[in-house]
């Protein structure tokens, strides 16, 4: 991610923008590079369904609430990632424009279904298939699935802005005892902001109510909520797991007007091999 801001010559902080899945990366972002980043916003935002500071009724809601395939799925990421091969050219890789939800094995509400029969939708969603399928590597989309369900290395609360004194040591011990201890506010000190539908069944709320608990100082905006405006920055890397690629591809190839150099560019594609 800061190969590509640095590429197109972003060089100072940026948004990042996650829907659905691509979610998990605006998390990373926000936890490991918190010095780049302005600010995040997630649309839709999905966790790691193995999450081992969930609740009981977030876990239960999680599982229950998730189609049998989709579980499906989840365990074949986790433990035989291997076969999602073939279930993913089965499916949405497999060139057939069938219905979204069937494809992505996930349920909708009847608000996402009238969305999903509009023509405006259905020729993006077209385009989305074929230039997945033009591409014809499943790798990425496996490498994503097996990140979702895998170890983090953090998790939500590790966000929460909260105050962190340092007191490891036999001399900050000490020192502590006679004066106050060097304290510095920890976690994400720039603004979220989460949108999610209320309607949406695609994403299990379980998850909902863990996001929310866990970023607690933050506001949620459910869809039917009153106005709530948000000023596109200058800068914002869209993290979308469908098409992430595709955005890349094009500003590989030139498609993609950017303010970067042309040696940005080349050096950029070629870590990426192409």
């Amino acid at each position: 991610m800061l190969h590509l801001a640095d590429a197109v010559g972003v060089n100072d902080t940026f948004w990042v923008l996650g829907y659905s899945g691509g979610s998990i990366h605006a998390w990373a972002a926000l936890r490991y590079v918190p010095h780049r980043i302005a600010g995040a916003a997630v649309v839709a935002p999905m966790i790691n369904p193995y999450e081992p500071s969930m609740t009981k009724e977030e876990m239960r809601s999680i599982w229950g609430e998730s189609l049998p395939r989709r579980k499906l799925m989840y365990y074949l990421a986790r433990r035989l990632p291997k076969l999602l091969s073939f279930f993913y050219r089965r499916s949405f890789l497999s060139g057939k424009h069938g219905r979204i939800e069937k494809l992505m094995s996930v349920s909708l509400g009847r608000r996402d279904e009238i969305l999903t029969e509009g023509a405006n939708f259905e020729d993006f969603w077209h385009r989305d298939v074929e230039e997945s399928v033009r591409q014809g590597n499943t790798k990425p989309f496996i490498e994503e699935a097996i990140l979702q369900v895998s170890n983090w290395g953090f998790s939500l609360a590790d966000l929460q802005v909260q105050r962190k004194c340092y007191r490891n040591g036999i001399f900050p011990w000490l020192k502590s005892l006679y004066s106050q201890a060097e304290c510095e506010l920890a976690g994400f000190l720039g603004p979220i902001h989460i949108w999610q539908g209320m309607d949406d069944q695609a994403i299990p709320q379980g998850m909902i109510d863990h996001i929310s608990r866990n970023n607690c100082w933050r506001r949620r905006v459910p869809a039917r909520a009153q106005p709530w405006w948000f000023q596109w920055p200058d800068h914002v890397i869209f993290l979308h797991v469908q098409l992430s690629w595709v955005v890349v591809r094009a500003f590989c190839t030139g498609n993609l007007s950017t303010p970067g150099k042309g040696t940005d560019r080349q050096k950029f594609c070629a870590g990426l091999g192409g």
